[in-house]
């Protein structure tokens, strides 16, 4: 490739990317797309591009993207995660799971594949399976707190509840703020029959998100369980 090429290329992928981080997928594809007519080869213009599709739930597209950076760079261990990330949008979960342990067999260490493969698992109801994916994700980023959150999850599937009440405070422990780890706490606590304490997770998501209707009914069901135990205290009295 010639100089000039080289840095209408390079031109073309800094374009890309720059529009990918102010998440305007749709233009940065179309500058990917560019770099793939000047260089067809070019495994990060295509990874680009599929990372771009994932994010626009482009899934199928995505897909071919990441095969056409393997197709190049059989070792490239993002690609293979992307790929995965992908099937498991389109609920091919073992499939999924078949590029998520691609990834691994590259890079051991990638986090987003062991998380990913947690969930994976999750969902087909491998409980134990996915909580060492997320232990061993979460022994590379302990500030995960969607790994948390998830852990969480497997461990509530379980019937553990306490293991999973320690797991949601975890997650929130790193990120206050997040709702679907308050939700998951909100309905542990309600299990323990911890009423005040449930109600101010529920109230707490209220705050970040007014509309919330899940929120609202759990509110409305605790205090109507309040109620109901403050009455059977009145009848026994």
């Amino acid at each position: 490739m010639s100089e000039e090429n080289e840095d209408t290329l390079n031109f073309l992928i800094s374009a890309g990317n720059t529009f990918y981080q102010s998440v305007k997928y749709e233009r940065a594809i179309k500058f990917y797309e560019q770099a793939i007519e000047l260089a067809p080869e070019h495994v990060v213009a295509w990874f680009n591009k599929g990372s771009a599709f994932l994010h626009l739930k482009k899934y199928q597209g995505a897909i071919t993207c990441f095969e056409k950076t393997l197709y190049f760079d059989p070792h490239y261990a993002l690609a293979w995660n992307g790929k995965g990330a992908a099937l498991l949008e389109l609920k091919k979960f073992d499939e999924a799971i078949q590029s998520f342990d691609e990834a691994l067999a590259i890079s051991p260490d990638l986090v987003i594949a062991l998380h990913n493969k947690g969930v994976a698992l999750l969902t087909l109801e491998k409980y134990e399976e996915a909580i060492n994916c997320f232990n061993l994700a979460l022994e590379k980023e302990p500030v995960n707190w969607i790994s948390w959150n998830n852990k969480g999850v497997a461990f509530y599937n379980l019937k553990k509840y306490q293991e999973a009440l320690e797991c949601f405070e975890q997650s929130l422990t790193i990120h206050p703020f997040y709702i679907k780890a308050l939700n998951n706490k909100g309905y542990i606590l309600m299990h323990f029959k911890r009423y005040e304490e449930a109600l101010g997770c529920f109230d707490k998501i209220l705050e970040i998100d007014p509309a919330n209707e899940s929120a609202k009914f759990c509110q409305e069901n605790i205090i109507r369980e309040i109620k109901v135990t403050v009455s059977k205290v009145l009848d026994i009295e």
